[in-house]
């Protein structure tokens, strides 16, 4: 990251964090039977905690509660299952931790009851900027918003992502939403093959020339198995340091990961590659 980067804040419930400054960390927790990785390890309640709890003081900037997977070929669960198993792990943790709690939910029910029972933000992989019922607790609550691109692309990649982070930013500035609550992700896994996953990296300053900050979600993603050879998701750590630092290089400001320890000394050499 250019030391000349600016430094965009990201603003949401009495919460600032100066994206920028330094490279964020986002730990993943998943709550569920069948995530792609760790699928099953956190499904009991004091699991869940611990692990979050140990991620905060490993380094962890934001840690962030699922109830889905989102794994090629998902199965999707309802609202009432997902709210029961995210709710006591987001109020357990709200309660023992400083950092936000982000909830990663497509479902606007979900993001409602995760947000009162203490997360802050709300990371959703859907791709649909337009849902009302979303919209509404966003502009209610005042959470910060991770939208996830989903779409199609055509031709240059990161152009065309770029081009729909930029409608979905003039949507919600239509709807009312702050452009502080916006960090935007490109989307590595989401409907894409591996030149337009690789695009969502390089691609990065084009994204960040929205004025908005830029997340990255790679973490033990399949398309590191196809540049690697390495089939076992749990295997991929190495390739996933390597992602995050072509991604520091490029500017991204927050990443989402599994191993928090090694990624926290990536993020900590980081000013090598400013």
């Amino acid at each position: 990251m250019s030391p000349s980067s600016p430094i965009l804040p990201f603003q949401f419930c009495g919460n600032r964090m100066d994206c920028g400054k330094k490279p964020l960390l986002m730990a993943i927790l998943n709550i569920t039977p069948d995530s792609f990785s760790d699928g099953g390890k956190l499904v009991r309640l004091e699991d869940a905690v611990a692990t979050g709890v140990e991620a905060v003081a490993q380094g962890a900037d934001i840690l962030d509660v699922g109830g889905e997977s989102t794994r090629p070929g998902y199965a999707a669960v309802s609202e009432e299952e997902e709210i029961r198993r995210v709710l006591p792990v987001i109020r357990e943790l709200a309660a023992r931790v400083k950092v936000p709690i982000s909830v990663d939910t497509m479902k606007a029910a979900v993001a409602a009851a995760a947000i009162q029972a203490g997360a802050t933000i709300v990371n959703d992989v859907s791709g649909d900027y337009r849902n009302p019922a979303m919209l509404q607790i966003l502009r209610d609550t005042g959470a910060g918003y991770i939208f996830t691109h989903h779409a199609p692309i055509s031709g240059d990649p990161a152009e065309s992502i770029a081009i729909e982070f930029a409608d979905a930013l003039a949507h919600y500035r239509r709807e009312g939403l702050r452009e502080e609550q916006i960090v935007l992700d490109p989307g590595i896994g989401f409907g894409k093959n591996l030149e337009q996953n690789v695009a969502c990296i390089t691609g990065v300053p084009r994204f960040r020339s929205l004025n908005r900050p830029v997340l990255i979600g790679a973490s033990r993603k399949s398309f590191l198995g196809a540049l690697t050879g390495v089939q076992n998701p749990a295997e991929r750590d190495p390739a996933t340091a390597a992602a995050v630092c072509a991604a520091i290089f490029h500017g991204a400001d927050i990443f989402r990961v599994h191993n928090v320890l090694a990624m926290r000394q990536v993020l900590d050499t980081s000013p090598m590659l400013r």
